[in-house]
């Protein structure tokens, strides 16, 4: 239990930087920024609470003191992978999910001044017109409710929000490679069907 406790107090230091790195990243010019920045940040606030779930688990379940035992390390690795893969839905349901279902406005991430991978890739197709467009609408509070509307449909339109699917599935995929090797139980069935939830769920 010590070392899980010591493990934690990294986790915080590590969720607090990636709360930091969020409300900085969104102060800062987009071209400054690349996708892997994103996905760090994205790890770093919840990717790593979620392996920190999985790698304590894993070793009160299998009863270890080594937290990077090979079992360890492979739930540990999925976990991650899957709380990233989550905070990549969080953002695309923020873009186009159900207001209700998800009890914020949507859009509100624009109006934040959110820095995605859906903004990411979607800026980097768009036109000059529609780039300059964009950057005036994100980040922006007092954005007319139609600019906004307009900015998440050239958002799909120019492939952001599908890239972001595709990369959240890819992530999916790879964390259930790690439950591969271990032995065909109901609980891995039950991880299996959670990793799949994570980018199924509509809130």
């Amino acid at each position: 239990m010590n070392l899980i406790r010591e493990l934690f107090h990294r986790v915080q230091v590590n969720l607090l930087q990636g709360e930091a790195l969020d409300i900085r990243y969104s102060q800062m010019p987009v071209e400054d920024l690349t996708q892997q920045d994103v996905l760090q940040m994205l790890w770093q606030k919840t990717g790593i609470l979620y392996e920190f779930a999985g790698r304590a688990g894993a070793a009160i379940g299998l009863r270890s003191a080594d937290l990077s035992a090979p079992e360890v390390e492979r739930l540990a690795q999925f976990s991650g992978q899957c709380g990233t893969a989550f905070q990549l839905q969080d953002d695309v349901l923020g873009i186009v999910g159900d207001a209700k279902q998800l009890g914020k406005p949507v859009g509100s991430d624009i109006r934040e001044g959110k820095r995605t991978v859906i903004v990411l890739e979607s800026l980097r197709q768009m036109s000059a017109a529609e780039r300059d467009f964009a950057l005036g609408v994100l980040g922006n509070p007092l954005a007319p409710p139609e600019d906004v509307s307009e900015l998440i449909g050239l958002l799909e339109q120019r492939g952001g929000l599908e890239h972001t699917r595709q990369l959240a599935r890819q992530m999916i995929e790879q964390a259930l490679g790690q439950l591969a090797p271990l032995p065909q139980t109901p609980q891995r069935d039950h991880l299996q069907a959670w990793a799949h939830y994570m980018i199924a769920r509509e809130f």
